[in-house]
């Protein structure tokens, strides 16, 4: 083996330990988004639901109509619950885009959401994904899962726009809502959409990230990622 061979091989070595790495990061970092969403949704939603029964249970003797009513209430707030189980659940299921194609495996994902929730989703999907290797579209997946969920939980809004293209040499991803927005600033706003994951997420495939918002002026994320660094080579 020539020399020019060895240093393909060492940097194919090289190149395979650091998607390694990467997958590691990223794997590691859903698990934390998960444990999150338990610790902020589910947890919450139960202890919430334990007081809602309490308040219940003191109406039985005094009030039997209140306490009619607090059961149809808790009986509600179930099943509100259990739908947002689901839509965990549904995120975390296996992805199989090898034979619809990862288009439309997204077109899939946005028509969900515009069934599972009150906001109107509009999209736009300009891009060739053919090129672009299958761990890094399960990364760019969850980046923009990740932005469309923090934005319909937290926003306010009634109106999600994804633009999806390529810009230059640059998978450019557009997400903005119409919601009340937040400052910059504030640390309530990073901790609901999720900011600091987002941006290791980006970090890893040596992406820009961008944000504009201002309270009452709804929140768009800017990404921009290196097409050369996530194409099969």
């Amino acid at each position: 083996m020539d020399r020019s061979s060895d240093n393909l091989l060492l940097q194919k070595i090289e190149d395979d330990k650091s998607l390694s790495q990467i997958l590691i990061h990223l794997n590691e970092m859903d698990r934390k988004r998960i444990a999150r969403e338990l610790h902020d949704s589910t947890i919450q939603n139960l202890v919430c639901l334990i007081h809602k029964i309490e308040l219940a249970s003191k109406y039985i003797d005094l009030d039997p109509i209140r306490c009619k009513l607090e059961l149809e209430s808790i009986k509600q707030y179930i099943h509100e619950n259990i739908d947002e189980i689901r839509g965990m659940v549904y995120d975390l299921r296996p992805m199989s885009f090898d034979d619809l194609g990862f288009d439309v495996l997204l077109q899939q994902y946005f028509d969900e959401l515009d069934q599972l929730y009150d906001n109107e989703i509009v999209y736009s999907i300009l891009v060739d994904f053919s090129n672009i290797g299958k761990d890094y579209l399960i990364t760019i997946y969850r980046m923009i899962q990740e932005c469309c969920i923090n934005s319909i939980k937290h926003s306010g809004g009634g109106k999600l726009s994804v633009k999806i293209a390529q810009k230059k040499d640059n998978l450019s991803i557009l997400i903005e809502d119409d919601g009340k927005g937040f400052d910059l600033t504030s640390e309530v706003g990073h901790h609901h959409y999720g900011i600091k994951i987002l941006k290791d997420r980006i970090a890893l495939l040596d992406g820009k990230l961008e944000i504009y918002t201002e309270v009452g002026k709804g929140y768009r994320t800017d990404i921009l990622i290196p097409l050369q660094n996530i194409c099969i080579k």
